[in-house]
């Protein structure tokens, strides 16, 4: 039986959920193997289950060069037949060379293509994320590119989860909205008043009840957003916190549909099958991030108002798109 190594070992969380897309074609194409996942140790429990993805593994940081040995004595026991390291960096090129494995691919870099088999040319041009990581799977003969995502939670954990929000306030027979009022990258933050404006209208026109996400570095800005908002704080919830992504996700399974920034959260929402609508940044190039674009993946971005600045996408936009996707996505019977 064959066994198959992807790295993609890196803090951000939509680059490692769009990567889950190379574990379902590699397995596809080679149904009795086994397809190992290396991932950030904070990513880890969101792809338990998985129905493409055999094993994860990850690199314990704290425990400095015994965890790294660690890990390296793992990959070298599992005797791959082939590791595909899609960082390329020093750190997965000695486990991608020590591994022992007989076929090694990584992307082309000065001075470190020769210690891969295959140096896959091309990894530094602007496309398509999935397309682009597809690439290092043509030297196993995967021509196919599966552009659709999903993590496998359990009915279970959405139900707990459902429980911890309705302990907290949620009412489930009105409209719940989580928003990523921040990004961590901050040429992806919409203007905070438009956003604000946004709140506001789908708290006081619909009476929605509005989450807001963030990561630990993030929570001081969504606390001054939730200050602003101090007149309709009792439809704005700001303290359901979760520990890890595959919380989060279990959080968006049970709500109606996803508004925020584009960025990682936004990923996790359409794993969950939430429908969603991002705003991107003049900056952001859709095509390079949005590989399933249709009715429940939506994005909007300068070219959709004939604008060259974030300024141009006026929240009465926004709200003409939001209000069509609540009205399409309706899920849960709700009034609109």
């Amino acid at each position: 039986m064959k066994k198959f190594l992807i790295i993609r070992y890196k803090k951000s969380v939509g680059d490692t959920i769009i990567g889950t897309t190379l574990c379902e074609d590699l397995k596809k194409k080679y149904p009795d193997s086994e397809v190992h996942y290396l991932v950030y140790e904070n990513l880890t429990e969101l792809f338990l289950n998985h129905k493409y993805i055999d094993k994860v593994l990850t690199l314990n940081r704290k425990e400095g060069a015994k965890g790294y040995l660690k890990l390296l004595r793992q990959i070298r026991k599992e005797k791959y037949y082939a590791v595909i390291d899609c960082r390329s960096i020093p750190l997965t090129l000695y486990l991608t060379i020590f591994s022992g494995a007989e076929i090694k691919i990584g992307k082309y870099k000065k001075y470190r293509h020769i210690f891969y088999d295959y140096a896959i040319k091309g990894m530094e041009n602007k496309m398509n994320q999935i397309k682009k990581y597809h690439m290092m799977l043509k030297p196993l003969g995967v021509e196919t590119v599966t552009t659709e995502y999903k993590t496998y939670l359990t009915d279970e954990e959405k139900s707990l989860w459902k429980k911890k929000m309705e302990e907290s306030g949620i009412d489930f027979s009105r409209l719940v909205i989580p928003i990523a009022v921040n990004a961590r990258q901050t040429f992806k933050k919409y203007p905070e008043e438009y956003m604000e404006k946004i709140i506001r209208t789908l708290a006081e026109k619909y009476g929605c009840q509005i989450i807001l996400t963030y990561s630990p570095a993030e929570e001081e800005d969504t606390k001054q957003m939730y200050n602003k908002l101090s007149d309709i704080k009792k439809n704005i919830f700001i303290n359901l916190k979760t520990k890890n992504v595959r919380e989060l996700a279990c959080v968006f399974s049970n709500c109606d549909l996803f508004v925020g920034n584009e960025g990682g959260t936004r990923h996790v929402a359409e794993m969950a099958g939430l429908a969603n609508i991002a705003i991107i940044s003049p900056e952001t190039d859709k095509k390079e991030w949005l590989s399933n674009e249709n009715e429940k993946n939506q994005c909007i971005d300068v070219n959709d108002v004939n604008g060259k600045e974030y300024l141009d996408i006026k929240p009465e936009y926004v709200m003409e798109r939001i209000e069509k996707q609540l009205k399409t996505f309706n899920y849960f019977g709700k009034k609109i």
